[in-house]
């Protein structure tokens, strides 16, 4: 599923909702291209310390934590995204597109986005 988002230039850009493949498949590579380093580095912190632990402590415990890193990071990105675009100007294109992020709790408000 995916919804229309509008710049404050009244440009529009589809954003998918829900589970991001792309960042199963390349995970920095997806944080990079999007220029989110706050999560990169926080992405990078968590992977490290389940390196370690892969590493020095167990290795069965460290790669479910690198797996469950990674599956909570997929499942989570394109909301994280959506949030941040709204956060900086963007706007929901349609009422329509509005409803969606209020099902899916994407947000928590009635605040029309639309204007």
């Amino acid at each position: 599923m995916r919804v229309t988002l509008k710049t404050p230039k009244n440009k529009t850009k589809r954003v998918p909702i829900g589970i991001n493949w792309v960042f199963f498949l390349f995970s920095y590579l997806t944080l990079l291209f999007r220029a989110d380093i706050t999560r990169l580095i926080g992405y990078a912190f968590l992977r490290a310390i389940s390196m370690i632990i892969f590493l020095f402590i167990s290795k069965i415990i460290g790669f479910f934590i690198m797996v469950g890193i990674q599956l909570f990071f997929t499942c989570n990105y394109n909301q994280w995204y959506i949030k941040r675009k709204l956060e900086t100007g963007w706007t929901c294109e349609t009422e329509k597109d509005r409803q969606i992020l209020i099902e899916k709790g994407i947000i928590k408000t009635t605040y029309d986005f639309t204007k």
